[in-house]
């Protein structure tokens, strides 16, 4: 009976390791922030601004997002592992004469919160950079913020967006 009994906590010990170490095998490593914010189509679901700003029909708002027209609501942005990206248009383009897409670089600061956008000249433009500042990023959300003098008033904005891939 004793032989037995061993045998059987033998079986179970063994049977317990192999499933400890199957488990572990089948845990996947955390992504880095490249992998999370490359290869997807980001498009902006949530803008948000503060100050708020004044509106059309009267008063302030801080949703700028209702703000926008369609023509800017379907388009997107895809950032390539290889340091590219490209922001589409979408279907709806804001002015026929305008490019689908536009293109350029893009890259981390050291500690990977800040993500620098490098548009190179085009059509009569200068070249400019945009940076901004990553707040949550995961395979389906990228939160970021802009401060700018948005309205040219001296006063320094916060523009807050929130991207999901489509």
């Amino acid at each position: 009976m004793k032989k037995t009994t061993n045998f059987l906590l033998l079986i179970l010990f063994v049977f317990s390791v192999g499933l400890t170490t199957s488990c572990k095998k089948d845990e996947e490593k955390p992504k880095s922030k490249e992998e999370l914010l490359t290869g997807k189509k980001w498009q902006v679901k949530t803008a948000t601004i503060d100050p708020s700003i004044p509106v059309l029909a009267g008063g302030t708002t801080t949703n700028l997002y209702n703000q926008i027209g369609p023509c800017f609501k379907d388009d997107y942005s895809v950032f390539n592992a290889n340091g590219t990206f490209i922001d589409d248009a979408g279907g709806v383009k804001c002015d026929v004469g305008d490019p689908q897409t536009t293109s350029g670089t893009w890259l981390f600061n050291g500690d990977k919160t800040i993500v620098t956008q490098n548009y190179p000249a085009s059509g009569g433009d200068a070249a400019f950079s945009i940076s901004f500042k990553i707040l949550e990023l995961s395979d389906s959300k990228l939160m970021y913020e802009i401060q700018d003098d948005y309205l040219n008033n001296g006063t320094i904005y916060t523009i807050t967006f929130t991207m999901q891939p489509i």
